[in-house]
């Protein structure tokens, strides 16, 4: 795999900054079924009135972004790490 930057990469700088990782959990597996959810309910439903799409341009931009997460994170292209750290003073 070929990572802009790994999770272990991003623990070093982290511990480089003064952080102490607190928790640290791979959300990929759920960040994938919420993603597969969300594109399931816009292709049966349209978008919602409000949700992240509005940021994203139109409803077929978020579409596609969605769809682009899907598959990168189906092929492993990217992780989703949820992180709890703290500052050392």
């Amino acid at each position: 795999m070929n990572f802009l930057v790994t999770p272990g990469e991003i623990k070093e700088i982290l511990d480089d900054l003064g952080f102490v990782v607190q928790d640290w959990e791979d959300k990929s597996r759920a960040s994938l079924e919420w993603f597969e959810q969300v594109i399931e309910k816009m292709q049966k439903k349209g978008p919602p009135p409000l949700g992240t799409h509005l940021l994203m341009g139109d409803a077929n931009s978020a579409k596609t972004k969605f769809i682009n997460q899907v598959r990168n994170l189906r092929e492993k292209r990217m992780v989703i790490i949820q992180a709890g750290v703290q500052k050392l003073e």
